[in-house]
């Protein structure tokens, strides 16, 4: 059988303990690589000699009988101990090959002789500083239970006495606790002879605060929720489309560069192409939603209903909003994604400035850093609520009981605002949330959150229709007029203001006819109204009037 020299142990070895001192009586244990079967070494290329095993060192920690020649054609592994057959730190040496040994071609994988430690899913560390060979981009091969697998150097750092390597392996996979050997690519990570544009074959990494996708492809999906603050440090000038498959949220920061400088909620199938300029920061140059922006004529998905505790419990459906900037002088919106239902409860007690007549709430969406959250006023508390504006809110209590404030469940400063719709509201004790809504609109298209109509209608027998309402002023009320269906029948209508009549008058009509041209006036004081209606026949009529709180 042909020998070759071995490369580690052939000619002038000598063995160190790990406290620097000669291996002085030493071991050396050889096995087939990478298994624990013994195999023979020999003094001589003619194999006539055969070592022990172990080779025992001599006093000066060499081979006691000099040269270790190895079988051609076969793989060894080499194992140093002391005299007490303690290991010596490093000394395990894999699948090693004679010197020129033909048997074994080049390839292009260096198997690394140190044991690596497994440290967790993504790292591992070998002994001394291998910061060098362990260059961030370097491709490298692991041994583990799961089998052979591939991946990528994401960054190396050396603490005495070792060096933790933190790695992404290629579709999804991780380091697991069986990892026996590693293997780097003699392509070198930086400066690389790989191509700048690799393959497009997606590779799979799960979201994380630091979420890597520096991976050898240019298509990257990201899995799972948790939100992402960086993208980690990659080469300058790398490109990755990046398609979502959860709901993560990314945080714009100078590491993580995002349009209008605001965080993202993600929806799953969301796709952005992102830029490395190097130094861990990224910026995204494109953003595409897998749903369709709300249009602005949407009517907005608002929800209101009470529960068993006396609570209103108001709501927003999944949904596209876009907010006025949150610097009041830059102009373009910022568009935020609602991926689920949000909520907020009215507390049973809390009565936001309402009474026992008919109340009207509207319901905004708050940009706080780029997340939705709710918030609820009551109309009649006259705030600014054209969207030009930023607002501060207070936190929801029993308490809440002043109509020219704006609740949501915790206290916000200076965030921009969206009208997301009202809710009309008529209970029997102001803050007892007990009878549903009469009306619950979302915003949008023509819907007017400041204009409440009235309407009365009577008619069946002589009698007298009569609607009263208090208001805060100011308001404008409009009294568009009305329709008699009957005979021939008197009628007299009067508009009250705080128990006096400011307008009327006494009209016979026939059948279906107008009654009354229509009138307006704008109050300023806050007061209360009558509108009455007397009829002396068996006619019915119909009314209608608009408060419009200014």
């Amino acid at each position: 059988m042909a020998s070759n020299l071995t490369p580690t142990f052939g000619i002038g070895y000598q063995s160190f303990k790990d406290d620097g001192t000669v291996n002085s009586g030493g071991f050396i244990y050889t096995y087939l690589a990478r298994t624990t079967t013994a195999t023979a070494t020999w003094t001589t290329i003619d194999q006539t000699v055969q070592n022990g095993n172990p080779i025992t060192l001599d006093a000066y920690g060499r081979p006691a009988l000099g040269e270790i020649w190895i079988q051609s054609g076969l793989q060894y592994k080499f194992v140093v101990t002391d005299q007490f057959n303690n290991p010596i730190t490093g000394g395990t040496y894999d699948n090693i090959s004679g010197i020129n040994d033909v048997s074994f071609s080049q390839n292009q994988w260096i198997t690394i002789s140190l044991q690596p430690l497994y440290l967790t899913t993504s790292t591992f560390s070998l002994q001394g500083d291998q910061t060098g060979t362990f260059v961030a981009g370097t491709r490298l091969q692991c041994q583990e239970t799961a089998g052979l697998v591939s991946g990528t150097v994401v960054s190396s750092s050396y603490t005495s006495p070792s060096t933790v390597i933190t790695v992404i392996l290629d579709n999804g996979a991780t380091l697991d606790s069986g990892l026996s050997t590693v293997s780097v690519s003699l392509l070198t990570g930086k400066p690389t002879a790989v191509p700048s544009v690799f393959g497009t074959t997606p590779i799979h990494v799960t979201a994380a605060s630091t979420t890597l996708i520096g991976v050898p492809t240019t298509t990257v999906i990201v899995d799972g929720n948790t939100t992402i603050n960086s993208f980690g440090v990659y080469d300058e000038g790398a490109i990755r489309f990046v398609q979502f498959t959860g709901t993560p949220t990314l945080t714009s920061s100078s590491a993580l560069s995002l349009p209008g400088g605001v965080n993202k909620i993600v929806l799953a199938g969301d796709t952005a192409t992102f830029v490395s300029f190097g130094s861990g920061n990224w910026v995204c140059t494109q953003y595409q939603s897998n749903t369709l922006n709300t249009p602005v004529e949407a009517i907005y998905p608002i929800t209101a209903t009470v529960d068993g505790s006396n609570n209103l419990v108001v709501g927003l459906n999944a949904c596209t909003l876009e907010f006025r900037n949150s610097t009041l002088a830059s102009g373009p919106g910022i568009i935020i994604n609602v991926p689920t239902a949000l909520s907020l409860s009215i507390v049973s007690g809390a009565t936001l400035g309402t009474d026992t007549t008919k109340n009207r709430l509207v319901l905004l969406a708050l940009n706080n850093a780029g997340t939705v959250s709710l918030g609820i006023t009551n109309l009649f508390g006259h705030l600014q609520l054209d969207e030009t504006n930023l607002v501060s809110t207070t936190a929801m209590t029993t308490a809440s009981d002043s109509a020219a404030v704006i609740y949501s469940a915790a206290a916000l400063t200076g965030v921009a605002y969206k009208v997301l719709g009202f809710i009309d509201s008529v209970q029997s004790v102001a803050g007892t949330w007990a009878a549903a809504p009469t009306l619950v609109q979302g915003a949008g298209g023509n819907v007017r959150i400041n204009q409440v109509p009235e309407f009365l209608n009577y008619g069946g027998t002589a009698d007298t229709g009569t609607i009263t309402r208090s208001y805060i002023g100011p308001v404008k009320i409009t009294y568009y007029g009305g329709v008699l269906e009957g005979g021939a029948d008197n009628l007299s209508w009067n508009f009250y203001l705080n128990g006096s009549i400011i307008n009327g008058t006494t009209a016979s009509v026939n059948y279906v006819a107008a009654f009354n041209p229509s009138f307006a006036a704008v109050f300023m004081a806050n007061g209360n109204f009558t509108f009455r209606i007397t009829q002396y026949g068996s006619s019915y009529f119909t009314a209608a009037f608009c408060i419009d709180y200014l």
